[in-house]
């Protein structure tokens, strides 16, 4: 917004610099003491107090509060429910875009079991106690309660359209003052972007929401989102005058609440990447055993379809299940660096055998504690409410597989692993929709999981920051698991640069030359050179290759003498499942052919240099590298 000469109504308050009224004790005593109000919370509820009983002037009330993943815009939203109902509102309606959003706030606002229950066990207002209650209409609802209609903006716009038994119709809120709360409001601006041909010809879920709004001048509008697009200069004028707090992702996590983020590479393929997460998961399950804290971290594993998601799901299952041992983690010790090497000194220091340790795993990854998330899935609203309540010790689950149905209204605290999958990029755009999608599930899983060591701490804030060699660093780093890939990091970094979770760096400049130099022979004569980035596989554990050692070797040959070594490497990647494989290539007959057949990957050769003789773990990295290379290409064909 850079450059724009009107200000919206958050930098016109905090221009003001004013000492606004203390949040009242009403507010504050009526949410839930298991969350300490943050300073920016507090602002908002200053600012949107202070709005509303002195600048308003009579105006209908319409703020929207543009605030970071995470950053507890459903706190806000329970603390206004507390504001309005002590100013005589009784009846509020909370709607989203998604069914699972809805369900999730629901618990959070009604269910006083629920570990993030919004309220205390008792609510009490001017010496009375009140109730927050479900209705599907406000007919008949309770006059001292606060009652709440859950429901998506779609079922919304279809009860104002087409009248049915208990909906709730333009006449409820034309005779009823109503709050309406509107999460992920980004979705409600489809047809402010929309041309005015659209307009006309299109009744849209946004205007059914105005209408609705409109229809009696005491109904009140709060939006929340992360993601209002304000660079639209439509959205923007709509909203300028209501953004009531801006509290952006990148002040969020230069303000210490978020987690930090880290891209973890390696030439591994997607078995050895989910192996390494669950040692570095292992490892902060430890940490915070150690210090007395009772924290389970969980891992995501991302895929890029839901066929995929099913299929390394049971492939893992069966993994853990039958193969997995000792030499699974000793690949991982052999290219340890970093963060990794640490995690296992610490495993040496307190003599965990690999042994000890593939144990541990087998049991805490086993079946019964992975979960498979899938928008078809007939138990989909019960999966949803466990994987919103991963930070229960009592929660089974501690590693999560999906595709993107968690991209939206998902703030589990104690997701430190993010595992992608699969190693594609689409392409024929600057930055594909995956890694959009990508950027986003990191926005969610940067979420700070509180904890504190020494009383004089700020459990919800990073403490390490100038401390990067405490052990206790990683437990508040959210790792990302992906392949050596220089384009899609690039394009992932400028992503998170997009949604404000990663600073602009670099600088423009402009830089003078000289006329006295454009005129000497060197820039009249000189030439410039290039260096080319060449690909080649090395073995990532060689450190001096003094010694090194190159062969060249053709793929159908080695296979013939070590099959197992090369299916190995192969069946890290879905796509080379006979299944899929033959949709790629109808003649193949088998996944021996396409591996030792001249027609197939038989044809190719090649290229391993190592400080030493080759090993047959050298051979299957190499071969690892080679068939995520090949995957790449027929994926992308």
């Amino acid at each position: 917004m850079a450059g724009r000469a009107e200000k919206t109504l958050a930098e016109g308050l905090a221009a003001m610099g004013m000492d606004f009224p203390e949040v009242p004790l009403y507010i504050k005593n009526n949410l839930s003491p298991r969350f300490q109000i943050r300073e920016y919370q507090e602002e908002a509820f200053q600012y949107s107090i202070y709005y509303i009983e002195h600048m308003a002037g009579g105006r209908q009330i319409h703020l929207l509060y543009h605030m970071a993943t995470g950053s507890g815009k459903t706190y806000i939203m329970a603390g206004m429910i507390l504001y309005y109902y002590k100013h005589g509102y009784r009846n509020f309606l909370f709607f989203v875009d998604q069914k699972p959003i809805v369900e999730k706030t629901k618990e959070n606002f009604i269910n006083k079991t629920f570990g993030k229950y919004l309220f205390p066990e008792k609510i009490v207002m001017d010496g009375k106690t009140v109730e927050m209650k479900t209705v599907e209409n406000f007919q008949d609802c309770d006059k001292e309660a606060v009652n709440i209609k859950f429901t998506t903006v779609q079922q919304l716009h279809e009860d104002l359209n087409r009248v049915r038994e208990n909906s709730t119709t333009i006449q409820d809120y034309e005779a009823r003052k109503t709050v309406f709360i509107a999460d992920e409001a980004h979705h409600l601006n489809a047809g402010t972007k929309k041309s005015k041909e659209e307009k006309k010809t299109e009744e849209s879920w946004e205007n059914s929401v105005d209408r609705i709004f409109k229809a009696n001048k005491e109904n009140v509008m709060l939006e929340f989102t992360a993601t209002c697009d304000l660079k639209n200069e439509n959205i923007y004028e709509k909203y300028r005058d209501k953004i009531i707090y801006d509290y952006p992702l990148l002040k969020y996590r230069e303000e210490g609440y978020t987690k930090e983020f880290l891209n973890l590479q390696s030439a591994f393929g997607p078995l050895e990447r989910t192996i390494q997460a669950m040692l570095l998961s292992q490892y902060r399950l430890k940490l915070f055993e150690l210090h007395g804290r009772r924290v389970k971290p969980v891992i995501l594993l991302k895929s890029r379809t839901v066929a995929e998601s099913r299929e390394f799901f049971q492939m893992f299952a069966d993994y853990m299940a039958d193969s997995f041992g000792p030499e699974d983690i000793e690949k991982i010790r052999r290219n340890a660096a970093g963060i990794v090497k640490r995690m296992f000194e610490f495993f040496k220091e307190r003599e965990i055998s690999d042994q000890d340790l593939a144990a541990e795993l087998r049991q805490a990854f086993s079946a019964e504690h992975l979960i498979f998330i899938d928008s078809r899935d007939k138990n989909l609203s019960e999966k949803q409410k466990k994987v919103n309540d991963l930070e229960n010790p009592y929660n089974p689950y501690r590693m999560i597989f999906t595709v993107d149905m968690l991209s939206e209204g998902w703030d589990v605290l104690n997701l430190f692993d993010i595992v992608r999958l699969y190693d594609t990029r689409q392409r024929g755009t600057n930055i594909s929709k995956t890694t959009i999608q990508e950027a986003q599930l990191i926005g969610r899983g940067v979420r700070y999981c509180p904890f504190k060591l020494e009383e004089s701490q700020d459990a919800f804030k990073r403490k390490y920051d100038e401390e990067p060699e405490n052990e206790m660093r990683v437990c508040e780093t959210l790792y990302y698991h992906s392949r050596q890939d220089s384009s899609y990091i690039q394009e992932l970094h400028q992503e998170l640069k997009e949604i404000g979770f990663e600073p602009e760096k670099d600088a423009k400049f402009a830089a003078g030359v000289k006329e006295k130099f454009k005129n000497n022979d060197p820039h009249k004569k000189g030439r410039v050179f290039e260096n080319k980035q060449i690909k080649v596989n090395l073995s990532s554990s060689a450190k001096d290759f003094s010694e090194a050692e190159e062969r060249v070797i053709k793929v159908s040959e080695y296979a013939a003498g070590h099959y197992p070594v090369v299916y190995k490497a192969l069946r890290q990647y879905p796509v080379f499942r006979f299944n899929r494989l033959s949709g790629y290539y109808p003649h193949l007959t088998g996944i021996k052919e396409f591996i030792t057949s001249e027609k197939y990957a038989g044809q190719f050769r090649l290229h391993i240099v190592t400080d030493g003789p080759p090993t047959n773990l050298d051979y299957y990295e190499a071969f690892l590298y080679f068939f995520g290379e090949l995957a790449e290409k027929i994926q992308n064909s």
